[in-house]
């Protein structure tokens, strides 16, 4: 038989479960990942695209890549550099987004990696993607927490 302390243990753990469950979900539907410093490197051998001339690595705060994702929409106010100068992403917030801390002259930016919800890949939130080619369907940008301002865009090429 039993008591009413172990009925009451059992009703919060399920309340518990039932509170976190949707929590641990919305971390998985995310489309943003910060990824580890490990991966910084691969910015500067991108296949269809230049990346910035990378100094070294730092790791953004929550805050940082909050405010950076509150701020998606002025990415399409930017017109991409090198020859595909005349490509605007009118909707940054559809793409699936890589987050890394870099040292780019001395300054402390985030690297945004972006790429089209199909080009997903399953270790998408551990490891660069790089896609080839792809057009606007990959991109990055450099973001600056302190002025909180995008630039440098650059779409790959293969339109």
């Amino acid at each position: 038989m039993k008591t009413m302390a172990s009925c009451t243990a059992h009703l919060n753990a399920l309340a518990l479960l039932f509170l976190l469950a949707p929590l641990v979900y919305g971390q998985n539907d995310k489309h943003f990942a910060l990824l580890p410093k490990s991966q910084t490197t691969a910015i500067s051998q991108l296949c269809s695209r230049s990346g910035p001339k990378i100094e070294g690595s730092w790791k953004p705060t929550k805050d940082d890549i909050e405010v950076l994702e509150s701020s998606l929409s002025l990415i399409s106010k930017l017109k991409s550099e090198g020859d595909k100068s005349d490509v605007h992403i009118k909707t940054p917030s559809s793409y699936y987004r890589q987050y890394l801390g870099v040292l780019v002259d001395g300054r402390r930016l985030i690297y945004l990696n972006a790429f089209a919800p199909s080009l997903l890949r399953s270790d998408w939130r551990d490891r660069l993607v790089d896609i080839c080619d792809g057009g606007t369907g990959a991109w990055g940008v450099l973001y600056d927490p302190e002025k909180r301002e995008f630039s440098r865009l650059t779409a790959n090429g293969g339109f």
